[in-house]
C-alpha cells in the first residue's frame, strides 16, 4: 500500500480530453494501482499458519487445497472484472466513452431505404408462416380424420 493514502480511500481520475483519449489511459493506470495495492495488502495481511492435520492422505489433501486455491483465485478475478464493469456503468466518461451520437457516414434517405426494405423482408415472412401454419392445420385435420377411419375400418390381416 502507497504510504499516506488510506486504504479505502479512492483516487479521483483526470477529467477525460476527447481529443486525446488521456481519460481512459488514466483509468487504465489508476486501475494497476488500485490492483497493486490489493496485492500489497493482501501479501502484508497474510500470516503463515500452520495447515490443520488432514483426515486425507497428503497427496488428496493437496488436490483438494490446490483445487480451493483454484477457486478462490477465479473468484477473486471475477470479483476485481465485475467491480471494473460497475465502476464503467456508474461513470463510462471515466473510460473514455462519449455520451453522445456515434458518427456515421450513412445518410437519412439510405437508412430509410434500409427500413423499408427490412420491412418487406419481415412482412414476406410474416405471410410465409401464416402460409405454413395453414398448411399444418391440413396436415393435421387429415391425420384426424384418416385416424378417424382407420378406428372405423380396422383393416385386417
Amino acid at each position: 500500500m502507497k504510504e499516506g493514502v488510506p486504504s479505502n480511500s479512492t483516487a479521483t481520475a483526470p477529467s477525460p480530453d476527447p481529443a486525446t483519449g488521456s481519460g481512459a489511459e488514466a483509468r487504465r493506470q489508476e486501475l494497476i494501482e488500485l490492483k497493486t495495492q490489493l496485492v500489497e495488502e493482501n501479501r502484508s495481511s497474510t500470516h503463515p499458519r500452520k495447515p490443520p492435520k488432514s483426515w486425507l492422505d497428503p497427496k488428496k489433501d493437496e488436490e483438494v487445497r490446490s483445487f480451493i486455491r483454484t477457486l478462490t483465485e477465479r473468484k477473486e478475478k471475477r470479483k476485481h472484472q465485475l467491480s471494473i464493469v460497475k465502476s464503467f456503468l456508474e461513470d463510462p466518461l471515466r473510460f473514455g466513452l462519449q455520451t453522445e451520437l456515434v458518427p456515421s457516414s450513412t445518410t437519412s434517405e439510405e437508412i430509410e431505404q434500409r427500413k423499408q426494405e427490412l420491412g418487406y423482408r419481415i412482412k414476406l415472412l410474416q405471410t410465409l408462416l401464416e402460409i405454413m401454419e395453414g398448411e399444418m392445420q391440413l396436415l393435421e385435420q387429415g391425420e384426424a380424420y384418416v385416424d378417424a377411419q382407420s378406428e372405423q375400418n380396422p383393416v385386417e390381416q
